[in-house]
């Protein structure tokens, strides 16, 4: 065997409380890393459910627009991975506030939205985890965009 890949798996806030207890106690015997947005993440309270009955980890914030939202769902929410996007959060100072935020409460910092962007932010962070690479179509906007070759 060679070296294990993490596995994340998002729900897109698609499954109600009940489904998504019942989904991550099936996924706990396939090594999963963590859930992304197993529901929406205005349900606070749901999170803490969730963190409290599955051993995978939790990863939301995507969609949050505040640091004050970022900081309920890590301290009330109980969130295992906080995932900011520049784009939703406000900006540049806006998404580091939140990932000093996280910093303190000991959590990781996943981003969402535009990499070519979250790059340079992520490489300024102590608790980065993952830059998530997207289609965001930001090329045409950047003069030197950021190209992939295998």
């Amino acid at each position: 065997g060679g070296q294990r890949l993490p596995l994340m798996v998002s729900a897109n806030g698609e499954w109600s409380l009940p489904q998504a207890v019942k989904a991550m106690a099936l996924l706990e015997k396939h090594s999963i890393d963590w859930v992304e947005m197993p529901i929406m993440t205005n349900d606070v309270n749901g999170y803490k459910k969730l963190y409290n009955s599955s051993s995978i980890a939790l990863a939301a914030g995507s969609t949050v627009t505040t640091e004050q939202e970022v900081m309920h769902l890590i301290c009330d929410g109980k969130l295992s991975i906080a995932q900011i996007g520049v784009n939703n959060i406000g900006g540049i100072t806006p998404f580091m506030k939140a990932a000093r935020l996280a910093e303190i409460h000991k959590i990781p910092v996943t981003t969402q939205g535009p990499h070519d962007i979250h790059f340079h932010l992520v490489a300024a962070l102590e608790n980065a985890t993952f830059c998530e690479v997207s289609e965001f179509r930001l090329d045409a906007f950047i003069d030197l965009p950021l190209r992939i070759v295998n």
